[in-house]
């Protein structure tokens, strides 16, 4: 009887065990074929999350990646591309790699600086030095100022500060540490930091990238307008150490704009509507003048003379005729010399494309320190 009792009830056990045991898989989030390859990588449900995780981790110089779910090598890689041109903060970052191993899911995505012999040490380095650099100018910024002569203080301040390098001497000559931190840069740098400072003080403002150069756009209020410091800066000064600091492109509308920037969309993700002259520079200045007045530009003088230079710009071609052939005869020369201090040297020179006379000034030392 044993022989027969054994197998059956073995059976019958097995049978028992198979038809009521279950398992409750519900609270294991990765039970599948490649749940421990997934402990490592970030799940991604859109391409926000997709977006911002990049950015998280290129901010804690985090230079390896791995992403599943709603994500695809080609998508990764646009998507860095992307968070790389918004953040100019990212301008170490330079080759890039995405891969998959197996069967698996999960994209692997690798970032190296654009200097292969640099060390992520001397990345944070770097960066920090262009963190400190944006504070000091930051810290320029009148107390007080309106949000206009913000956007205006950080224009001329990046132009004071930097030199117009025509050639590269490395990866980093045109970025923004080339611009804020060695003083010397090309449009990307100069762009690149407007956008950063602009962007920390919370203002919308980007970057345009036609033609092989870059300017920028910020929003003030609910319009948009055109800025270009590569332009405004003509990277001289001259024997007496006269600045040559611009406002042209400052605060610009596309009609004016675009005689000499080409503002079609081409493979820029955006490209806003200009359509407003009102904030530009020499409107919101009270220096656009239609007719020569020497009051009206002793003012100007009287505002501008511890800049070393002021700037008028007149409406139409007569006006601006008559204020070249009246300067030049010296009319106006007690009004005008009335608006500086005794001693104060005061030259004048022209621009008849733009309809500019510009007005420079040599002050002593004692001169630049006195507080009206």
């Amino acid at each position: 009887m044993r022989k027969t009792i054994l197998p059956l009830l073995f059976v019958a056990v097995l049978s028992l065990l198979c038809g009521c045991v279950h398992f409750d898989d519900s609270n294991y989030d990765n039970y599948s074929p490649t749940g421990d390859q997934h402990r490592n990588a970030e799940k991604i449900g859109s391409d926000e999350e997709l977006y911002n995780a990049i950015y998280e981790h290129l901010s804690a110089f985090e230079t390896e990646m791995r992403f599943y779910g709603a994500v695809d090598s080609e998508k990764i890689f646009n998507t860095f591309k992307r968070v790389s041109q918004d953040h100019p903060e990212f301008f170490w970052t330079g080759s890039s790699s995405i891969g998959t191993s197996g069967n698996s899911d999960v994209h692997e995505f690798s970032v190296s600086p654009s200097d292969i012999n640099m060390s992520m040490d001397e990345v944070k380095t770097m960066c920090g030095k262009i963190s400190d650099a944006a504070d000091s100018i930051i810290d320029d910024i009148p107390e007080g100022a309106s949000d206009w002569e913000k956007i205006l203080s950080v224009h001329d301040s990046i132009i004071r500060k930097t030199w117009y390098q025509s050639d590269d001497t490395d990866d980093f000559t045109n970025s923004i540490y080339g611009c804020l931190v060695r003083g010397q840069s090309q449009s990307s740098g100069y762009s690149e930091a407007f956008k950063y400072i602009m962007n920390r003080l919370g203002f919308e403002c980007g970057i345009i990238n036609n033609d092989s150069r870059k300017w920028n756009y910020i929003r003030l209020g609910d319009k948009y307008y055109w800025i270009d410091l590569t332009w405004d800066d003509p990277a001289y000064e001259n024997e007496d150490g006269f600045t040559n600091i611009t406002h042209y492109y400052f605060m610009s509308d596309d009609e004016h704009f675009g005689i000499d920037h080409n503002l079609e969309k081409g493979k820029n993700s955006f490209i806003p509507q200009c359509d407003s002259y009102d904030k530009y520079f020499y409107i919101e200045d009270g220096s656009y003048l239609s007719s020569f007045d020497p009051d009206k530009i002793a003012d100007v003088i009287r505002r501008h003379y511890k800049d070393k230079k002021a700037e008028i710009m007149f409406d139409d071609d007569t006006a601006y005729q008559m204020a070249v052939k009246l300067m030049g005869e010296g009319a106006g020369s007690e009004e005008l010399y009335g608006a500086v201090p005794e001693g104060c040297g005061i030259n004048y020179g022209r621009d008849d494309e733009r309809m500019i006379v510009s007005f420079y000034f040599s002050l002593s030392e004692q001169q630049e320190n006195t507080t009206e």
